[in-house]
């Protein structure tokens, strides 16, 4: 569990962005970066912060449910499963790291549009590495 607490803050930390990362095995989210995320340009209009809380309020609530294609997804704005935002984007990851699917990780970073996707995607493809060594 700390490990997983750990890897959240430093996909926050490097990716300047906010971080989720939720594990069907015990059911727990952690969440790093609000700092990070409510300095950028883009919060100081309220519709930004509000479309925020929304899409993390409908992430929270559909987590255990959602079932992604294995791999990382972009959504860009109103493309996003969760919520449809104008301001931000997310960069999702999901993988199963048993052939029973029983632990399911979910690894998401959430910013502003303008993000650095290729820096943030391979932040991401690291993590999963990480995951897939420690766990398999």
């Amino acid at each position: 569990i700390r490990f997983m607490q750990s890897l959240t803050k430093e996909l926050s930390s490097a990716s300047s962005n906010f971080a989720l990362t939720y594990s069907s095995e015990n059911g727990v989210l952690w969440k790093e970066g609000w700092e990070e995320l409510l300095q950028e340009p883009e919060f100081r209009e309220k519709n930004c912060v509000t479309e925020f809380i929304n899409l993390l309020e409908a992430m929270e609530k559909s987590l255990a449910n959602f079932k992604p294609q294995e791999g990382i997804a972009v959504y860009i704005g109103r493309e996003n499963p969760f919520a449809r935002t104008h301001n931000l984007s997310a960069i999702i990851a999901n993988l199963h790291l048993s052939s029973d699917g029983y632990k399911n990780v979910f690894l998401a970073i959430i910013g502003p549009k303008r993000m650095e996707y290729k820096k943030n995607i391979n932040l991401l493809n690291y993590a999963i590495n990480l995951l897939e060594e420690i766990y398999e």
